[in-house]
C-alpha cells in the first residue's frame, strides 16, 4: 500500500483506504498461506522462511500506516519467532504454520472490530502476544509455547497439547517413530499421520473429550502398523484379491492391536486399533462386531482413517477425492459403516475446519 496524503486520523476512517487495506491484507494472507504449504514440503526451508518474513513485514507496515499499532506489535511478535527460525536458533515446526494462520485470522477479526468502532478490541490479543513472546525468549520449550498459543487461539485444540510426564511419553515416542517409518513404507501422503492425529483430537474435543486423549493418540500411531508385516506385492496390488489375500489384509488390525497387548496400560488403545475396521452393521472385520460391541474410540478412528484415505493419495488409490465428496460419502454410510453420533461430530468438525480454510 502506497502512503497517501491524508492525515493519520482521517486515513483510519476513510472508507476507500480501509477497502484498499482489506484487499491488500487478503492478498497477503493468501500469499502467506501458500508459503506455509511450501514450507511443510521443502527440504531446505530457508528461502521460504525469508519469503514469509517479508510477507509478514509488509502486513506489519500496513497495519502501522493505518495506525493499528497494537496489531502491528502483535505481528512483530510473530516476526521475532520467524527470525529465530531464519537464523537457526530454533527449527521450523508444523504447528508454527497453524499459529501463523490463526494469528492472522485473529488480526483480521480485530481490525474489523476496530473499523466498526470497537477501539478496545486489540486488547483481546494481549494474552496471545505474551505467549508468543515466550516462544521467542524460551527456546528450550518453544514447541510447548506454540501449543499454548494454539490452545488460546482455538480451544478445541486443547487435546493436541504435548502429553505430560505421567502420560507414558516414552511409549508414545516409540509408537510415533514406528508409525512415521511405516507411513513412508506404505507410500502414504506426506504428513498423513499428523493430519489424522489432529483430526482425531479435534473431533474428540468437540465431543467433550469422551475418549482418553493419550490412548487415542497411541491408537492413531499404531492403527496401520500391522500393514508393515504384509508382503509388499499385496500392498500395491490392483484389482481383485483372493480369499487368502483378503484374509491377510484384514489381519493388520489384529497385528497392530497385538503389539499394544504386549505392553502394559494400553488396553483402550489396543481395542481402538482392533476394532477400527468393524462396521455398525456387523459387516466389518476382523470380528464382525456391530453397534455397541465396537468401542467408541474405534468408531471415531474409523471416520478419521476413511477421511484421510479418501482425500489423499494412497499406494492402492492414486486418485484422491474432494472434501465435499468424502463428507457426502461418509454421511451416506451412517448406521451402516459409521456410528451416527460420531458422524454428527465429524460434520461439526468439517464445517469448522473447512469454513476457516475458505
Amino acid at each position: 500500500m502506497e502512503p497517501g496524503t491524508r492525515s493519520p486520523h482521517t486515513a483510519v476512517v476513510d472508507p476507500e483506504l480501509i477497502a484498499d487495506f482489506r484487499v491488500e491484507f487478503d492478498d497477503a494472507f493468501d500469499n502467506i498461506q501458500g508459503i506455509l504449504v511450501k514450507l511443510d514440503r521443502a527440504a531446505d526451508k530457508h528461502e521460504d522462511l525469508h519469503g514469509l518474513f517479508r510477507a509478514l513485514h509488509s502486513v506489519k507496515s500496513n497495519l502501522r500506516m493505518m495506525q493499528l499499532d497494537a496489531l502491528s506489535e502483535f505481528v512483530h511478535a510473530m516476526e521475532d519467532i520467524l527470525d529465530d527460525m531464519r537464523s537457526d536458533k530454533i527449527n521450523y515446526v508444523t504447528p508454527f504454520s497453524d499459529v501463523s494462520l490463526l494469528c492472522l485470522e485473529r488480526v483480521r477479526d480485530v481490525f474489523t472490530a476496530v473499523f466498526a468502532g470497537d477501539a478496545d478490541a486489540a486488547q483481546l490479543l494481549d494474552p496471545v502476544k505474551q505467549v508468543l513472546a515466550r516462544v521467542h525468549t524460551d527456546h528450550a520449550r518453544y514447541e510447548l509455547h506454540l501449543q499454548d498459543v494454539l490452545v488460546q487461539l482455538d480451544p478445541t485444540l486443547v487435546a493436541t497439547a504435548i502429553p505430560a510426564s505421567d502420560e507414558r511419553p516414552v511409549d508414545l515416542d516409540f509408537f510415533k517413530q514406528m508409525a512415521v517409518f511405516i507411513e513412508r513404507r506404505l507410500g502414504y501422503a506426506e504428513q498423513s499421520l499428523q493430519r489424522m492425529l489432529l483430526m482425531a483430537e479435534q473431533m474428540n474435543a468437540l465431543a467433550g473429550n469422551t475418549i482418553d486423549v493419550t490412548q487415542l493418540r497411541a491408537a492413531v500411531y499404531v492403527h496401520d502398523v500391522g500393514m508393515a508385516f504384509l508382503p509388499p506385492q499385496l500392498l500395491g496390488k490392483q484389482g481383485e484379491f483372493s480369499t487368502e489375500e483378503r484374509h491377510m489384509l484384514r489381519s493388520h488390525a489384529d497385528l497392530g492391536a497385538d503389539l499394544l497387548d504386549h505392553l502394559t496400560e494400553w488396553y483402550e488403545a489396543s481395542q481402538m486399533v482392533r476394532h477400527h475396521h468393524e462396521r455398525q452393521d456387523g459387516q466389518g472385520y476382523p470380528r464382525g462386531l456391530a453397534g455397541q460391541q465396537i468401542c467408541a474410540g474405534a468408531k471415531l478412528l474409523a471416520i478419521v482413517d476413511t477421511f484421510e484415505a479418501m482425500t489423499q493419495s494412497r499406494i492402492y488409490r492414486e486418485q484422491k477425492r474432494t472434501v465435499l465428496r468424502v463428507v457426502a460419502e461418509i454421511n451416506a454410510q451412517v448406521d451402516q459403516q459409521f456410528d451416527r453420533g460420531w458422524v454428527e461430530i465429524f460434520n461439526q468438525w468439517a464445517r469448522k475446519s473447512f469454513s476457516k480454510a475458505k
